[in-house]
């Protein structure tokens, strides 16, 4: 039966790969130490069941239990130290906005219980730096200088201090440190003696320090229960504050107390030349060469042979110096002469007082200026006061104006303008607008100095830009037609087409709409449309020659009725048709308006009703009226007579009332009239 191999945690390897994540990769910190942390639970569970084995066979005062209990102990540690790097890897480092800078984060807690809107400050040097307001996590975020003192305090809503550090950190350029701030916990001093845990037989390979962060070797060396020795530093081009040695080496197998040393990365530092034999202009050179400068000259008394020579200097030779710091010179002086001072005087003037001093003028370099201090001496080495020997050189800066020509921008778009500018050495000043029309919109119309002007660099040169010439359109909306033509002519605008639409009689003549709308931006001249309400009018329809009933369907179906009907004595072949209509057809009249009409009749005869569909003639004497029976239909329904009894009802009223009622002006009440009516109720 093959048996399942043993998965052994190593989880000191573990934690170094983990450190060694740059803080680039937070989301990488967060998943390693996620899926460490439930490992190690595991380790712990499998390490519980095999002391239970154990101390069941050899009983629980053996030693191998208690070497076991040990290790579990030291597992279960290094568990709880995974769980707290999850919990600050999920933290928020601070932004650094300079080199020069370090970040300080983690949480305010009170017995392990997250505090909000805790006040977190730092100071460095007893001055107040950065501060911010605990979130709901307890986190926090400051930047801090780096390389020196630096202290937190914590206050409460109130302005009560809970919290400040007993003694101050360092940190290095670029550095986050982290910081767990528990208010329950007294504030113990960092450097306690660690208490005698007695002889252990714990053996472990040391962890790979070279290469991290000092910040991080330390905690290394602390989680390992190591004690940080010696610390010394090497100066180093790239990668200051990070460590460049270790003993005891990587892998080493060594014990829980063990000391460790390292070397760490400092800044950024040069060897001192040897001067000392050299003139200080020589010196001078030299030091040039090694990225320094020459610092104070003094004198010193010597014998013949050293005159005007270096006899000292500090830093000494083969000191470590910051990158163009100055290092002071003795020269030594028998017959020493005084430098005198020529700041602020011409080269020339310069030149010749020197001479008249007994020295000469050295190396002259020339430095571009924007002041009124062209062609001026602004430095000298060594400086006035400084005693060399005659014959000695002194060295001058002097200035130049630093002039550039303006360049022709005119007719440039602004974007192409600008970018012109800016490539000879200056800057834009006050930008103008003018207003025009066309293709000149967004071109440069003038500029100011004028092209081919010598003037200092890094001068502004203003400019003026063609802008759209554009007027906010006016509100005409409701004024008369006149009205609008004024405000729009008035505002720089001019009338575009003119329309028309039906409106309510409130609105007839008044201005409707306009397009473009009320308050937008056009340009100058821009033609404004606009649409007056006029009374809204339907053509009268012709129809003469037409039946009555005909007549007043074609009048309805234009939203027009049929007003008096007058009798029109006729031929026969015209009788009860349309003779005459007023108003006439063509005209333009408003929706509802009564159209009298002309009816032809029989000469000397009365007028016939015709009742049934087919234009069947039911001769009713005295009727008044020959119409087809659905236009008598229609003159019973519109009096409300729909039934025989209503209709019975109806001819009881007087018959003035009823001939107005049914607008028949002749209609006679018979007895044949009224069969005629009542017929029609009965074939409608």
């Amino acid at each position: 039966m093959a048996t399942q191999k043993k998965r052994i945690i190593d989880t000191e390897a573990l934690l170094k790969d983990l450190e060694n994540v740059e803080g680039l990769s937070d989301r990488v910190r967060i998943a390693g130490y996620g899926l460490a942390a439930p490992l190690l639970r595991m380790r712990e569970s499998q390490m519980q069941r095999e002391i239970k084995r154990v101390a069941a066979r050899k009983g629980k005062d053996h030693p191998e239990v208690a070497a076991r209990k040990a290790s579990l102990q030291r597992t279960e540690e290094r568990r709880v130290q995974f769980d707290e790097e999850l919990s600050r890897a999920r933290l928020d480092q601070p932004r650094l906005t300079g080199e020069d800078s370090a970040g300080i984060y983690g949480r305010v807690a009170e017995a392990g219980k997250p505090l909000a809107n805790m006040t977190v400050i730092t100071y460095a040097v007893n001055e107040r730096v950065d501060f911010t307001c605990t979130k709901e996590n307890g986190a926090f975020a400051l930047e801090a200088p780096a390389e020196s003192d630096v202290i937190i305090s914590v206050r409460t809503v109130d302005g009560a201090e809970v919290y400040r550090d007993p003694l101050p950190t360092i940190l290095q350029p670029g550095e986050h440190r982290f910081r767990e701030i528990d208010l329950k916990r007294s504030p113990e001093d960092p450097c306690a003696e660690p208490e005698d845990e007695g002889p252990t037989d714990d053996k472990f390979a040391m962890v790979n320090l070279v290469g991290q962060t000092e910040a991080a070797a330390r905690g290394i060396i602390v989680t390992q229960g190591l004690i940080l020795g010696k610390r010394s530093e090497r100066p180093v081009d790239e990668g200051v504050g990070r460590v460049l040695e270790q003993k005891p080496e990587a892998g080493t197998v060594v014990r829980r107390g063990d000391v460790v040393s390292m070397v760490v990365a400092s800044s950024n530092l040069v060897l001192v030349p040897n001067l000392t034999g050299l003139k200080p202009e020589e010196a001078r050179k030299l030091l040039k060469e090694n990225e320094l400068k020459l610092g104070q000259v003094s004198t010193v008394s010597v014998r013949d042979d050293q005159a005007g020579l270096v006899v000292h200097q500090d830093p000494a030779p083969n000191s470590r110096l910051l990158r163009g710091g100055p290092v002071s010179i003795e020269v030594g002086d028998a017959n020493e002469l005084t430098v005198p001072n020529l700041i602020g005087r011409t080269a020339k003037e310069g030149k010749a007082l020197l001479e008249k001093t007994g020295l000469q003028l050295g190396e002259v370099e020339i430095t571009p200026i924007s002041t009124d201090k062209a062609g001026l001496i602004l430095e000298q080495n060594p400086a006035a006061g400084s005693r060399l020997a005659p014959g000695e050189a002194v060295s001058i800066t002097v200035g130049r104006r630093d002039e550039v020509s303006v360049p022709n921008i005119s007719g440039l778009p602004e974007e192409n303008g600008v970018k012109i500018l800016h490539e000879a050495g200056l800057t834009v000043g006050e930008v103008g607008s003018t207003p025009v029309t066309g293709e000149k919109v967004g071109i440069i119309i003038n500029q100011n100095p004028s092209a081919g002007s010598q003037i200092l660099r890094g001068s502004a040169v203003s400019i003026e830009v063609g802008r759209l010439d554009e007027v906010t359109v006016p509100d005409v909306i409701g004024r008369t037609e006149d009205e609008a033509v004024q405000i729009i002519k008035k505002t720089g605008l001019k009338l575009g087409t003119v329309s028309t639409t039906p409106v309510s009689t409130n609105q007839v003549g008044r201005v409707v709409g306009q397009d473009p709308g009320t308050g937008g931006r056009v340009p100058r001249g821009t033609p404004i449309s606009i649409t007056v309400g006029i009374l809204e009018q339907v053509v009268v329809p012709n129809v003469g020659g037409k039946k009555l009933v005909e007549a007043n369907k074609m009048l309805q179906k234009v939203s027009l009725k049929a007003g008096k009907i007058a009798q029109v004595p006729t031929t026969a072949n015209k009788v009860g048709r349309v003779l005459s209509q007023n108003p006439k057809s063509g005209r333009k009249v408003a929706p509802g308006t009564s159209v009298a009409l002309g009816l032809g009749v029989r000469r000397g005869l009365g007028f016939n009703a015709v009742t049934d569909r087919a234009e069947k003639t039911v001769r009713a004497k005295g009727v008044g009226v020959d119409e087809d029976q659905g236009f008598l239909a229609s003159r019973l329904k519109s009096a409300g007579i729909t039934t025989t009894p209503k209709l019975d009802a109806f001819l009881k009223k007087n018959p003035q009332e009823i001939r107005d009622k049914l607008e028949f002006r002749n209609l006679n009440i018979t007895k044949k009239a009224i069969s005629a009516l009542k017929a029609t109720l009965k074939s409608g």
